[in-house]
């Protein structure tokens, strides 16, 4: 085996398990009675690391599907990376907002930020 098919194969796996870690959360989730702010901000966090290890596994099992459409995928490859580093970032904003402030209101500010960093994610794309 070369090189090349090792780390094909390393990142296939790698990519199938973050997908079903991610549906895991997802059941979790849709289950859940009470859907506190930190699990939904986790939540969200899956849905982008989804999307990335959804594009990651079809650019490596399938790559001549993936070269016949690289705007598609490239779009999406690119916009659930930036929306995943940067939405970890938004997380780690939120907690210390949230034990620097009692009178913290999350869902109003998780719900702005949400809809920021998707603005800003989408536009990383475009450019």
């Amino acid at each position: 085996m070369e090189d090349i098919e090792i780390v094909t194969a390393v990142n296939a796996l790698a990519s199938a398990l973050t997908i079903l870690t991610c549906f895991w959360l997802f059941i979790k989730y849709l289950t859940a009675r009470k859907k506190h702010v930190g699990f939904t901000l986790i939540f969200i966090l899956a849905l982008a690391d989804a999307c990335y290890g959804t594009t990651s596994l079809f650019s490596d099992l399938f790559p001549d599907t993936v070269i016949g459409s690289v705007d598609l995928f490239e779009s999406l490859f690119f916009f659930s990376l930036h929306f995943s580093i940067i939405w970890s970032s938004a997380i780690a904003y939120l907690v210390y907002r949230s034990l620097k402030d009692r009178n913290f209101e999350s869902n109003t500010l998780v719900l702005k930020t949400f809809g920021v960093i998707l603005l800003l994610s989408s536009g990383l794309v475009a450019l």
